[in-house]
């Protein structure tokens, strides 16, 4: 019974002495897998922050908004035409309400050559007509006159649409107001000479 006590005792001390030498390495283990994940962490943090400034998020677009649409005048009586140079466009009204919104293209301002501003009335009309001028020379197939060689005609000959508010700055007429093809006749029919006709910035 001693001899078994005694082989007992060895063997609860080995087991003793064998978890007094493992703790140390347990615990040294569990302090390097913390430092491991958190050099991982470090190390993905840092490839997000490089990636993200590799490629930055775009920044969101501003759009300007369009400029507004030229209105009839209220409480007018009879025909009236008014034209918007910021907006190109031009509102066709009878007895102060628009019947009919067209796109225009105006005087290319950036060469010098803008479409004035005030008020006039439509002088003339004529058909299949020559118009020129400094550097210009064109045939048209409706003309209404407004003043001096300013006027209301089509323009077979333009690239950029009708209504476009930029690149008329540069390529748009030497002054007249030029109306789609689809329109001018229309207008030709419509605006007898007299028609007021107001030109607003």
């Amino acid at each position: 019974m001693i001899s078994v006590a005694k082989k007992q005792g060895r063997g609860h001390t080995t087991r003793s002495l064998v978890l007094g030498y493992a703790w140390p390495a347990l615990a040294a283990v569990a302090v390097l897998a913390v430092t491991i994940a958190t050099i991982t962490g470090l190390t993905q943090r840092s490839s997000a922050s490089a990636e993200s400034a590799q490629h930055p998020k775009p920044l969101p677009v501003v759009t300007a908004p369009a400029p507004p649409l030229p209105s009839c005048p209220a409480n007018a009586t009879g025909k009236a035409i008014v034209v918007g140079l910021a907006s190109q466009h031009m509102a066709l009204c009878e007895d102060g309400r628009q019947i009919s919104d067209v796109p225009v293209t105006t005087g290319s301002v950036d060469r010098g050559a803008g479409t004035p501003l005030g008020t006039w009335q439509i002088e003339s009309h004529d058909v299949d007509r020559t118009l020129s001028g400094p550097g210009y020379t064109v045939f048209v197939h409706y003309w209404l006159h407004l003043f001096g060689d300013i006027g209301f005609h089509d323009s077979p000959w333009q690239k950029f649409p009708y209504g476009d508010t930029t690149k008329y700055r540069t390529q748009g007429s030497e002054g007249c107001i030029h109306v789609p093809g689809d329109q001018i006749k229309h207008l030709y029919e419509w605006a007898g000479d007299g028609t007021p006709v107001t030109i607003t910035a």
